[in-house]
């Protein structure tokens, strides 16, 4: 990422990366970055819409699987045609809320694993003992890369906006280092949390409805609250 970060600095295109192949490798080199990157793209937006369809069918069974993607499909293509402005503004708002309910969750969990939740002593880091911090030892962290790698698609889009921006040399290598300290806050603490907080043995991690349950969610059952009142 640093590396494409300083490409784009200095090159900067409105291809990104694979002008950039093009430039420093050859061009076939640079057609097959391009075709992979379409897949990924692909593969990650079938992701996104499964994992929304599932979930929402875990609280709605009634409707199929493929009635929910006909109902948000139309929803978030609407965005597309309501120009940059709009769709901007959305995901600016979506990301914002985002942000808070992690800081929310962050703070939830010092005050769970310090015992500040009525009924429950302060554990710390126990579950990183007993059952462990790594399941399947290195089998299972290789097993982890290669279902979480596509959640990084999207950090090489600050270099694509390199054309498009008044200035390349001052506002790239800015958001190069806001986005790993983003990828620090969002991913690398969350997985701490969800391992203080939940042990991999939690029968709530099991697939429940064709959906799995939120590590977010256990913790915050497993502390006692379950919704009702």
């Amino acid at each position: 990422m640093q590396g494409v970060g300083e490409l784009s600095t200095i090159f900067p295109s409105g291809s990104g990366f694979t002008e950039h192949a093009t430039r420093f490798v050859d061009k076939a080199f640079a057609a097959t970055i391009s075709y992979n990157y379409i897949v990924v793209w692909i593969a990650v937006l079938a992701n996104e819409y499964n994992v929304l369809c599932s979930t929402m069918r875990f609280w709605g069974p009634q409707i199929p699987l493929y009635g929910y993607f006909l109902i948000f499909w139309p929803f978030f293509m609407a965005f597309q045609f309501l120009g940059v402005g709009v769709y901007g503004e959305v995901e600016y708002i979506l990301a914002m809320v985002k942000i808070l309910g992690l800081t929310a969750f962050y703070i939830f969990t010092i005050v769970y694993m310090s015992g500040g939740v009525k009924g429950t002593p302060a554990f710390g880091f126990h579950t990183w003992n007993d059952p462990g911090a790594f399941a399947d030892g290195f089998k299972g962290v290789a097993l982890v890369f290669t279902l979480v790698s596509t959640t990084y698609a999207g950090v090489e889009i600050t270099t694509v906006a390199a054309a498009e921006t008044k200035n390349p040399a001052k506002a790239i290598p800015i958001a190069i280092r806001q986005t790993f300290w983003r990828i620090v806050y969002v991913y690398i603490v969350l997985v701490i949390a969800f391992g203080v907080t939940v042990p991999y043995t939690d029968p709530g991690l099991r697939l429940a409805g064709g959906a799995l349950k939120s590590p977010m969610t256990i913790a915050i059952q497993n502390a006692g609250w379950n919704g009702e009142q």
